[in-house]
């Protein structure tokens, strides 16, 4: 932790950081160090204590009045590398045009979700016979290459790429770990839930005009869930069935539900903070869906993703989606 602080005061980055979430990677690394060393639970005060104290010390030595927020989060990774492939025969103008446009969909992500904590790639595949900028997408992952794969016609107008929903879908993807596909409806719905947040970002939409799609969107499914059974059971339904929108906006649900308790519960944060804070402290690759919701928990100061993932997967199906309408 303290190289940590090194290295943010050596790239003056130091009067950015979140007073907040400095304290919470202290208390984090002071409990961490605990279990390490095998202390008794009383041993956690002490060292608390001293991660506590050594904040105090450490904003001691700033200059307090350069803090500008207290939601900003530091970046202290090495510069992240993108990689753009072309599977397919494209002219050099579509080349260009089609890097700007993930380009720029994947800055204004990243602005929103936090920087990822690998190297991007990027793959084009050429879909000429179909009439529409962006036929299909999907991610690539392994314990060490993140990619997404693109299938699009390239004739199209730069426009026509930029207000498509597919390239903040996946790259949404990226900001979770990857997940077995029985949770299909969970990472789908964070997918679905985060790409409108991000073309909000992109200027495609407005906050109203988000929340009035995500709610008409879930109550377009609502009938597909009018059943005792629990969400898992019924999505895996679903999904034989291929009918994989439902599976998506239920998911999506589980979020918006999410969102609505950080603000009633005063937690100061909204979910894309959640998700920004997460790939600075905890996102890695082998992480398990408990390991994601409890990190969630511990960067909000609360229970509500524990506590929302239990109803969602435990209760009948019915009860998720009863108040839309």
């Amino acid at each position: 932790m303290y190289a940590m602080w090194k290295q943010l005061k050596k790239k003056k980055q130091l009067n950015e950081i979140s007073i907040r979430t400095f304290l919470h990677l202290l208390w984090k690394n002071g409990k961490l160090f605990s279990v390490v060393l095998k202390h008794t639970t009383p041993m956690f005060f002490p060292i608390r204590f001293y991660s506590s104290l050594c904040l105090v010390l450490i904003l001691n030595s700033c200059n307090t009045n350069e803090i500008q927020s207290e939601e900003i989060i530091p970046e202290i990774k090495e510069e992240q590398k993108t990689s753009f492939i072309f599977e397919d025969d494209f002219s050099e103008e579509e080349k260009n045009k089609l890097e700007n446009w993930i380009s720029s969909t994947s800055e204004k992500a990243q602005e929103l979700l936090g920087q990822f904590p690998f190297d991007l790639y990027y793959h084009f595949h050429r879909e000429d016979s179909i009439n529409q900028a962006v036929i299909f997408g999907h991610t690539a992952r392994t314990d060490s290459i993140n990619a997404a794969h693109f299938y699009v016609n390239p004739v199209f107008e730069a426009e026509e790429f930029s207000k498509d929903w597919m390239a903040p879908h996946e790259i949404s993807h990226l900001a979770l770990p990857k997940l077995p596909k029985s949770y299909m409806w969970f990472y789908e719905g964070f997918a679905t839930y985060l790409s409108r947040e991000v073309m909000i970002e992109t200027g495609i939409y407005k906050r109203e005009e988000v929340d009035s799609l995500n709610y008409a969107r879930v109550a377009a499914v609502k009938d597909k869930f009018i059943s005792n059974s629990f969400l898992p059971v019924v999505a895996d339904s679903l999904i034989s069935e291929h009918q994989y929108p439902a599976v998506y906006w239920i998911g999506a649900s589980y979020f918006m539900e999410a969102e609505k308790q950080l603000q009633i519960k005063q937690t100061e944060l909204n979910f894309c903070e959640v998700v920004n804070r997460f790939q600075l402290c905890c996102h890695t690759e082998k992480m398990k869906i408990e390991d994601v919701l409890n990190a969630w928990n511990e960067i909000s100061y609360s229970t509500i993703f524990t506590d929302l993932f239990e109803t969602y997967t435990n209760t009948p199906c019915y009860s998720l989606i009863e108040n839309y309408k």
